[in-house]
């Protein structure tokens, strides 16, 4: 069983992505943000200020010294650390898991709190590998909710929960792979897959010997950078590219290691990026 240093800390909403890349930088697994409380800010302004708890989840090796002297850089307070047994209890499972709409989807912990509109998806909340919460998973959901996926062949990288992988195959994929090398990512893509009766075949690394139509991957920038050749290799000429986990100053160095693709302009949410592009026709 895996064992995990679970950090909570409470933070004004402009510090919420450096500090979200700090924590990744020292090796977090996962984070999550929580938006709503208030707070006052640890700066030198007086008031209350709108704040977001996040929190991450690391190895039990993580220098942590390192980290708190990092954090000293930036206005936050409630700083919590507690140990967890594994990925599956990062998330309290009891705990409620509020109706997200993103584009065209809708996402709920059950089929009961599903609306009877949109594209329902149904993620564990007990599970800490994305539920629609981070802007960067919501904007490859709203890119692939803007994209006709039939007859396409679509490609998740860096799956977490399955949720782009359950969303693309909802929105008419014709088949779906997803890739994660973490085995309890994979086993909740697996369980997520099955709560949404969508058929995903799951890998540990890229199939290189497939082709696709359709990729999106949502995963750190030195990742991105390092899987380039790998995501271009299986990518159909002309096919669709999503890339996000990258922030807005991260970019120019990632687009830079796709030298097949054509970038549009990155669109950009509280500092996270999304780039999207179009595979060259050879």
């Amino acid at each position: 069983m895996t064992h995990y240093l679970e950090l909570s800390l409470r933070c004004v909403l402009k510090n919420v992505a450096p500090i979200e890349n700090l924590l990744i930088k020292t090796g977090a697994q996962a984070v999550m943000r929580r938006n709503g409380d208030t707070v006052y800010e640890l700066l030198s302004h007086e008031g209350n200020w709108p704040s977001t708890r996040i929190t991450a989840w690391l190895p039990l090796n993580a220098k942590m010294q390192d980290l708190r002297r990092h954090l000293a850089d930036f206005a936050y307070d409630d700083l919590r650390i507690d140990f967890v047994e594994s990925a599956s209890k990062m998330r309290n499972v009891t705990q409620p898991q509020p109706l997200l709409t993103i584009g065209p989807f809708s996402i709920s912990a059950n089929a009961e709190s599903a609306p009877h509109d949109g594209i329902p998806l149904l993620i564990s909340p007990a599970m800490a590998f994305g539920t629609g919460e981070h802007p960067t998973t919501a904007m490859c959901l709203t890119w692939l909710g803007n994209l006709d996926l039939h007859e396409r062949d679509v490609l998740d990288v860096g799956c977490g929960s399955g949720i782009l992988a359950i969303a693309a195959k909802k929105r008419g994929a014709r088949t779906v792979d997803a890739v994660d090398n973490d085995n309890e990512a994979q086993q909740a893509s697996k369980a997520n897959a099955k709560r949404n009766q969508v058929d995903i075949n799951i890998h540990a690394d890229i199939p290189i010997e497939r082709r696709f139509d359709v990729i999106c991957a949502n995963i750190f920038a030195g990742t991105l950078i390092d899987f380039a050749a790998q995501i271009e290799r299986v990518m159909r000429p002309n096919g669709r590219l999503a890339l996000s986990g990258i922030l807005a100053g991260q970019c120019t160095e990632v687009a830079k290691a796709y030298s097949r693709i054509r970038f549009e302009p990155p669109e950009i949410c509280d500092e996270w990026a999304l780039l999207t592009g179009t595979r060259a026709p050879n």
